[in-house]
């Protein structure tokens, strides 16, 4: 997420400081464009990790029940002879 948001700020700088005061009339609209694109992205982040949280609550409440424990009687290799 970190490197998104630094994208996106890197787009903003980078398509309004060459420009520079030319692209007021167009300013709203990349900032606009830019804070929806920034809003998505932290609406999927969000949804992502809330999946991942569950799932992960899911994975622990059947992992934490033991496994049934089965034997097995061991055998001689050989049988005895009495």
């Amino acid at each position: 997420m970190r490197t998104a948001i630094g994208l996106l700020a890197l787009g903003i700088a980078g398509g309004v400081l060459p420009v520079g005061s030319s692209v007021a009339q167009y300013l709203a609209p990349l900032l606009t464009g830019t804070l929806a694109a920034f809003v998505v992205l932290l609406t999927l982040c969000l949804a992502a990790s809330a999946i991942r949280r569950g799932r992960a609550r899911d994975l622990e409440a059947a992992s934490s029940r033991p496994a049934p424990r089965v034997t097995t009687p061991v055998r001689a290799a050989t049988p005895r002879t009495t």
